[in-house]
């Protein structure tokens, strides 16, 4: 079982190089899924990575396209956010939900 602290994103200081070549998405029954060359995107927990909103999954988009040859997790504040919310928020969902959707949309 993973804790947090070891997942790249918990560490700045760990180097992970670019992965992929495209970013896209894909609608699904439960919102926008993030592509990574065509192939769903990942949570650290191994949950889909899906935005509720094409403004949201949009924004993580652009995050993921930003990215030079190594990734930047703090440069990615939308794609954490989302990645939270669905791999530890799942009980305070509605709550969490209005509060990601509310920044999107100032």
């Amino acid at each position: 079982m993973k804790r947090v602290g070891d997942r790249p994103m918990d560490r700045p200081e760990q180097v992970v190089k670019k992965f992929y070549d495209s970013v896209s998405f894909d609608q699904t029954p439960d919102g926008y899924q993030l592509l990574l060359d065509r192939r769903g995107a990942k949570t650290p927990a191994k949950k889909s990575l899906i935005a509720p909103t094409k403004k949201m999954i949009a924004a993580i988009i652009s995050e993921w396209q930003g990215q030079g040859e190594t990734l930047d997790f703090a440069t990615m504040p939308m794609s954490q956010r989302q990645m939270v919310f669905l791999d530890q928020a799942t009980s305070e969902a509605p709550r969490w939900r209005s509060v990601v959707v509310g920044y999107i949309q100032s």
